[in-house]
């Protein structure tokens, strides 16, 4: 049977230990997120293109999109 400690049971080290894992999973999902939602390379080559030619942020638009949508996670300072 596996035990489980409670949090008033773990020691200053461990609790910053978790917190630092939960961080690092945190990270990863925001990262594999955005990686799904951005236009693949040769699309966002090719809106780049276009918006030098016309003018436009179409490219900027849709990264920006992607990031206000998955944000980056605030870093905890310890």
């Amino acid at each position: 049977m596996i035990s489980c400690k409670s949090v008033n049971d773990l020691s200053e080290d461990e609790i910053q230990h978790r917190l630092l894992e939960e961080q690092k999973i945190l990270s990863m999902q925001y990262v594999e997120l955005r990686i799904a939602k951005y236009p693949s390379i040769h699309d966002q080559l090719d809106m780049i293109y276009w918006d030098k030619i016309n003018n436009t942020n179409v490219w900027v638009d849709a990264i920006t999109a992607v990031k206000k949508q998955h944000p980056k996670p605030i870093a905890k300072k310890t």
